[in-house]
């Protein structure tokens, strides 16, 4: 399927390889980062439960959630996130 070798009739003119790329590698993806130990993998601690996301607001925290430290603003990340638990 990837090499575009596939002919049949069921396939109505559609390119293999195009569905390899388009779709089925989509499909796969999406199944593996599905998950938990895929997202352990990839240093992703799932999702923010049980609290569950409180402020869905550009540039706003839950209180749980730490300040980034941004280039020329670590020291007020660090004093923000004194206050996380």
């Amino acid at each position: 399927m990837q090499q575009g070798t596939l002919r049949h009739d069921a396939w109505r003119g559609m390119p293999s390889a195009l569905f390899f790329a388009m779709r089925v590698l989509h499909d796969i993806c999406g199944a593996y980062y599905s998950h938990p130990r895929a997202w352990s993998e990839i240093g992703f601690g799932g999702p923010a439960n049980p609290h569950d996301y409180v402020r869905m607001v550009f540039d706003r925290r839950d209180p749980w959630e730490a300040a980034e430290a941004k280039p020329g603003q670590e020291e007020r990340a660090e004093k923000e996130n004194q206050r996380v638990r």
